[in-house]
């Protein structure tokens, strides 16, 4: 294929990738085992056309080009051979699909230029959180700190027929977001990324997105106070309930009292609660059934659990803004005593409900 055939099929993968994202977000359920096959198949096929595109590059500016290796393995096993300690992943504010493998260079030598790759990674973490398949709201690329405008709306007064009209402007408050760093690391045998076995890419891949998804999420889905360094939990402060039908319901009530419940709105609870609700009956008489519906649903709405979840959580999870800044930076350092890389992930996030009382949080008593 040609560069521009080849950026063409690029285009087309994403955008099939989109069209199962969408069917989904339509027909209010998560992706499907199949469909996340899929996407994760599309990813595949993009790297491996950014490959053939970057070596046709090469060719043109009379490089001799050679069939790179895997995209991730290369970016480090360069950074590597050339002496250099980071590898960045720069995530365009444009582009939540693709992210770029950087190796930045520390000697300002010629020899310290790297060809950029290219390798999707936002989408696998995004449908590997539960937050990503409830729809939460990502912000990528972010460079400053952000504050979401909220309006509390306007009202409107009865008054006689010549009196003065109240005033009735709402006020203007906002959300903020600010960077917060989540570090972690994973090592790998450099013999490993000099030899690139089978498996290898995906293997660094899910460990990449594991750790971050991870840790994301259970500090957000969390009862942390949060502070300068870690996002709030929405558990925190959250009241502790027994697992009844009446209360969650109650969930239900308390997002629709400021205008937010939505047909998007779902369920988010334990694995200990779903388990609960599984066994529990929604009442002796009044209404049959458990509480946890057939089709993995409460109350009609879909519910999905995860051992990242303090309790039960209710709402439309698109109020739920998860900012990300800048690249997500791998840091390399040489362990010559076992002949490994040690890989520091450093990236920045931060997460906040737009909306106070859109998503309704309570704990489950033993």
């Amino acid at each position: 294929m040609t560069i521009q055939e080849i950026t063409q099929k690029i285009k087309e993968l994403r955008a099939a990738n989109e069209q199962l994202r969408n069917t989904a977000e339509a027909e209010k359920r998560a992706l499907n085992a199949e469909e996340i096959d899929k996407i994760n198949a599309n990813i595949s096929e993009i790297t491996k056309l950014h490959e053939e595109r970057a070596m046709q590059v090469e060719e043109l500016r009379g490089v001799k080009a050679e069939k790179p290796q895997n995209t991730l393995v290369r970016a480090l096993k360069n950074a590597i051979e050339n002496g250099k300690r980071s590898v960045s992943f720069g995530m365009d504010a444009h582009e939540t699909r693709a992210i770029d493998f950087s190796v930045a260079a520390n000697s300002g030598g010629a020899g310290g230029i790297v060809p950029t790759e290219s390798l999707d990674i936002l989408e696998p973490l995004r449908n590997r959180m539960l937050l990503g398949q409830a729809g939460a709201t990502y912000l990528t690329g972010l460079t400053g700190d952000v504050k979401i405008p909220l309006y509390s709306g306007s009202k409107a007064f009865w008054a006689d027929e010549n009196a003065a009209a109240q005033s009735g402007a709402g006020a203007f408050t906002n959300v903020a977001l600010t960077p917060k760093r989540l570090a972690a690391q994973i090592s790998v045998s450099r013999r490993a990324l000099v030899q690139a076995p089978a498996g290898l890419e995906a293997m660094l891949q899910n460990d990449l997105v594991n750790a971050i998804a991870d840790a994301l999420e259970s500090t957000i889905l969390g009862n942390g106070a949060g502070s300068d360094n870690t996002p709030k939990g929405i558990f925190n402060g959250a009241a502790a309930v027994d697992l009844t039908f009446e209360n969650v319901v109650s969930l239900e009530e308390g997002a629709d009292a400021v205008n937010a419940l939505t047909d998007n709105a779902q369920y988010l609870m334990s694995t200990s609660a779903w388990a609960k609700a599984k066994t529990t009956t929604k009442s002796e008489s009044v209404v049959a059934g458990f509480i946890l519906e057939p089709g993995n649903t409460m109350n009609g709405y879909p519910a999905k659990r995860s051992n990242n979840v303090k309790g039960i959580a209710f709402g439309d999870w698109s109020e739920l803004v998860i900012g990300q800044w800048g690249d997500i930076v791998l840091d390399l350092d040489y362990q010559a005593t076992t002949d490994s890389v040690v890989i520091t992930i450093n990236s920045m996030w931060d997460a906040a409900i737009r909306r106070e009382g859109a998503i309704q949080a309570k704990t489950i008593t033993a």
